[in-house]
């Protein structure tokens, strides 16, 4: 993984100051390792920003967790 530029969260550039620093561990702790997983991959794979976004890892969150309520009912 790299990052190119700043790393935004929610929009904004990620800074201490603001209160918005995320640590990964602090983000797999709220979220789980594959929904921060795919919320990166979602974030951005071009020459802007990367954008991490909380509604997209609640989003993903509920998308993952839906997935596997359906294969424990197959």
């Amino acid at each position: 993984m790299y990052t190119n530029g700043f790393v935004m969260v929610d929009a904004e550039k990620m800074s201490k100051s603001k209160g918005n620093f995320l640590m990964l561990k602090q983000c797999i702790e709220t979220w789980s390792a594959d929904t921060v997983r795919f919320v990166l991959a979602d974030a951005g794979d071009s020459l802007d920003d990367s954008n991490f976004e909380r509604k997209n890892a609640d989003r993903m969150l509920n998308k993952l967790n839906s997935e596997l309520e359906f294969m424990k009912d197959r």
